[in-house]
């Protein structure tokens, strides 16, 4: 669950290298499941197998295209997550918006301070048992991650049958062969590009998170699980 993976600015840097090392250097003979490729790359010395995580979701109904762009961030309110970006991002776009974050979590308090130094308006609603909560009024969901090992809230979201737009620390490349989808840099600058080129189509932001949801249904749990169960078997044989 990305604990093989690192970042430029994580915390813990030098304990989190080292527990990796230990990793490779002791874990030998065991198999390593990736939720997708970049996670892979990062096992180097294990076997692995990659078995993306199964979505289910209901498409939700998609609110009229009236009144400013639905923006909705979800997840864990950590400095990975780069939701920082995103209020930077929001400083710089031209068209109405209106912006959602739910989660909680260490980077909190910070978010809200650079929220009001930027002049920007977001309503923080804190954590969500469901994501069906925070997507029903969505538009268009933003996931600006430093790094993900899969990105499960991109999963969610277009399972519910939202766009989605997501940086290219992410595995999510398809979103944008798939239209379906932005795939761009975690930068203010491309994640407000994003955006906008987001509002510029809001009028098929319906059919793009349409194709999202047909999209998630071939990722079902059942899949999933069926994978899963012949890699332990491999273990056990």
């Amino acid at each position: 669950h990305g604990s093989l993976l690192g970042w430029r600015d994580e915390r813990r840097r030098w304990l989190k290298a080292g527990w990796r090392g230990l990793c490779r250097l002791l874990a030998k003979d065991v198999i390593v499941h990736a939720a997708s490729d970049s996670e892979a790359g990062a096992s180097e010395g294990h076997r692995v197998r990659v078995i993306p995580h199964g979505v289910a979701g209901e498409q939700l109904p998609f609110p009229s295209a009236s009144g400013p762009l639905r923006l909705v961030a979800y997840g864990r309110l950590d400095v990975v997550k780069g939701f920082d970006l995103l209020l930077r991002a929001c400083q710089r776009l031209a068209c109405d918006y209106q912006l959602t974050v739910a989660g909680d979590g260490p980077d909190a308090d910070r978010l809200h301070v650079l929220a009001r130094e930027l002049g920007v308006a977001v309503r923080f609603v804190g954590w969500q048992d469901r994501p069906e909560q925070v997507m029903r009024e969505a538009e268009l969901v933003v996931v600006p991650s430093h790094r993900e090992s899969f990105g499960m809230v991109v999963a969610e979201a277009l399972a519910c049958g939202r766009p989605v737009v997501a940086s290219r620390q992410t595995p999510w490349r398809e979103l944008a062969q798939r239209d379906c989808g932005w795939w761009v840099d975690n930068t203010p600058a491309a994640l407000a590009m994003a955006i906008t080129a987001a509002n510029e189509r809001r009028d098929q932001l319906e059919e793009m998170g349409a194709r999202g949801h047909a999209w998630m249904g071939e990722q079902a749990w059942s899949r999933s699980v069926d994978e899963m169960l012949a890699t332990y078997r491999e273990a056990l044989g």
